[in-house]
């Protein structure tokens, strides 16, 4: 199996990892070690052996889901929920600052 084939397989599996960018490359790098030892002992090994042996991408990423703390995974969730409530507050309160604008033009055209 070559080496893009390989990368291939880790780049669909952590892809599939729900946690932040940074632990997600952490896990692609454990997850290319596990598989260059199976591909040590198994040198000939192709795709379908890979999958046989980690089993689909989704299914290796629930597996390395497990290498994950839920503490952190729950703190990672809250983290980006209040980025998301901030980023909705920002672009609710630049709105409601353009229609206020539009309603002052809007007004001082009528006079």
């Amino acid at each position: 199996m070559n080496r893009l084939q390989t990368l291939l397989y880790v780049y669909e599996t952590v892809r599939r990892v729900p946690c932040s960018y940074r632990r997600q490359l952490a896990l692609g790098r454990q997850a290319l070690r596990f598989i260059s030892n199976f591909l040590e002992e198994n040198p000939g090994a192709g795709r379908v052996e890979l999958s046989a042996a980690f089993g689909e991408p989704a299914a290796f990423a629930e597996a390395l889901l497990e290498y994950v703390d839920e503490g952190e995974r729950a703190a990672e969730f809250r983290r980006k929920s209040w980025t998301r409530r901030a980023v909705v507050l920002l672009i609710s309160g630049i709105s409601l600052l353009l229609g206020g604008i539009c309603a002052l033009c809007a007004d001082h055209r009528r006079k």
